[in-house]
């Protein structure tokens, strides 16, 4: 029967402008090195895809493969960039607040399961500042409440044990699906694949998060 419900935050629930962060660090990169912006430009889109699938989420470690000689506090500024755009773009998503309330009205436990953002960044700093964050019963950021990050069982295990369910009680809710999904599966979770960017191929997939809570609905109904 299903108890619980862990979502993944960015890409999930949260939307940012990361074309205006990528930008804006590009334009200082190019200056940095004297490269064209096209150069670093097409670089960073290549960094960023696969370093978010390989879960390399420090952004001081993406700027050293520009220059692994850059002044630690060259990365820094950028990171610090970075960031800034994000937090000031993001914003949650259509129809999460009604999901997760809803979620909660049929009595589920809610997780919120999202990797940390490196030494050079805090995650907690983004969450906290969101309004959907006082919805979940249990947030864990992987990397810093556990040693591994997804797609590591750690997290997944991490969570059981604080709820003390069992995988079968869980359903996982992300947008990566090496990332977000694969461990939960593994370890026996139900997993549900939100389309985009990383990924449209998935057993189970929705295209928005109103198609989870109809996902959710008819786990339910299966169960009673």
């Amino acid at each position: 029967m299903l108890k619980a419900v862990i979502f993944d935050l960015d890409g999930t629930l949260t939307d940012f402008d990361v074309e205006l962060a990528k930008r804006t660090v590009s334009e200082e990169l190019a200056l940095l090195m004297g490269k064209p912006y096209e150069y670093i430009r097409k670089k960073l889109e290549h960094i960023h895809y696969t370093f978010n699938i390989q879960s390399v989420y420090d952004r001081n470690i993406w700027w050293e493969q520009f220059n692994p000689d850059l002044p630690l506090r060259e990365k820094q500024r950028l990171t610090d960039l970075y960031w800034k755009c994000v937090i000031e773009t993001t914003q949650v998503k259509p129809h999460a607040d009604t999901l997760l309330k809803t979620l909660k009205q049929k009595g589920l436990t809610l997780v919120l399961l999202t990797d940390h953002d490196g030494e050079s960044f805090s995650k907690k700093e983004r969450v906290k500042i969101l309004p959907i964050v006082s919805c979940f019963d249990l947030i864990v950021i992987s990397g810093d409440d556990t040693k591994e990050t997804k797609p590591s069982p750690e997290p997944f295990l991490y969570i059981l044990d604080r709820l003390q369910l069992t995988p079968q009680d869980v359903l996982m809710v992300g947008d990566k699906p090496e990332v977000d999904l694969e461990g939960a599966r593994a370890l026996g979770m139900k997993t549900l694949l939100l389309e985009g960017d990383y990924g449209t191929h998935w057993g189970d997939t929705v295209n928005d998060l109103l198609g989870v809570l109809t996902y959710v609905e008819g786990l339910l109904g299966n169960c009673s």
